[in-house]
């Protein structure tokens, strides 16, 4: 398979002894990351989820 991008994630900590764990961390903070980056070019798109967010913080813990 090709690819334009290749990213890697990487970690040290090794807490709850799950090494499992922390790279799936690493790698949802990256695609996080990712959704902000594109999401901040896009101003109807940022005001959605704003608008969203509003909607469901009454829910939120």
């Amino acid at each position: 398979m090709l690819a334009d991008y290749h990213i890697k994630t990487t970690f040290r900590q090794r807490v709850l002894q799950s090494e499992y764990y922390f790279s799936r961390v690493a790698a949802m903070s990256v695609i996080e990351l990712l959704f902000l980056l594109l999401i901040v070019e896009d101003k109807q798109m940022l005001e959605s989820i704003k608008n969203h967010e509003e909607l469901i913080a009454v829910t939120k813990i």
